[in-house]
């Protein structure tokens, strides 16, 4: 999705610099357990957080199974938590029996009784939760767009919930290109993906390179492109690429890669 107008060419080269969302531009495993104990609130506020979390998950997971189109909801990367916070209308799962189902699974498993629609009502405020940035990466991506790299975002997951993400973390203006696999009905690490990324933003693989904490996702699916590639986070264990640990490193390794 182009996100507006500006110049694009380095040196008379378009360069590209594409970001992952979940992990890379925000915080999100922090902002999902908080998600998670926030839910287990709404059931019983005594109940132990991790025994919860692990207990909601399966019963989701399960559940997902069931009343989703598991198959392509696999391959845009969605999270059965995600289907809470879709609409009703959701093309690719029943979402009302599916949640009736994870409602009668939970009162059963805790004895508890609670109001659905409510429980449901508050669950779908929680996508606008998603607004805790990982610290530099805006100032990082404004910079990096002020000296006229093209910027995008690349992203798995429901479109509704994604893009819920990016409006309550106030990000949206900070890219070119926003592309959510939930619109395409295929996600990373797929190269078809990426292809048709690089396709509509117009830049080769060579004049590309992908930041994300997902090393299949993210990064080796960008390095079979042919793209340079870039882990965000801890050291890849088992696999040998470009490693940042923040978003001052990322920097770094984006200037070594277009200066080479």
């Amino acid at each position: 999705m182009r996100m507006g107008n500006r110049p694009l060419l380095i040196g008379g080269n378009m360069k590209a610099v594409f970001f992952d969302l979940d992990e890379t531009v925000l915080q999100s495993k922090k902002i999902s357990d908080n998600v998670f104990y926030k839910i287990k609130d709404l059931v019983n506020p005594k109940l132990d957080n991790q025994d919860f979390l692990k207990t909601f998950r399966t019963i989701a997971r399960k559940n997902l199974y069931k009343y989703a189109d598991y198959p392509i909801n696999d391959l845009i990367g969605l999270a059965p938590v995600d289907l809470l916070m879709v609409g009703d209308d959701y093309k690719l799962a029943d979402i009302p029996k599916l949640k009736s189902a994870i409602a009668e699974d939970l009162k059963s498993e805790y004895k508890v009784d609670f109001d659905e629609f409510e429980f449901y009502k508050e669950i779908l405020n929680m996508r606008y939760d998603y607004s805790v940035i990982t610290p530099g990466m805006v100032e990082l991506i404004s910079d990096l767009r002020d000296e006229g790299y093209v910027i995008g975002l690349i992203t798995n997951g429901a479109t509704e919930v994604q893009q819920a993400k990016i409006d309550a973390a106030n990000i949206r203006d900070i890219f070119d290109y926003i592309f959510v696999s939930g619109d395409y009905k295929v996600g990373k690490p797929d190269l078809k993906f990426y292809e048709l990324i690089l396709k509509e933003v117009g830049v080769s693989p060579k004049d590309s390179v992908m930041v994300g904490d997902n090393v299949r996702n993210d990064c080796l699916a960008a390095l079979a492109m042919g793209m340079h590639a870039i882990h965000f986070g801890d050291d890849p264990l088992n696999y040998k690429m470009i490693n940042a640990k923040n978003a001052e490193e990322v920097r770094l390794e984006i200037e070594k890669y277009f200066k080479a």
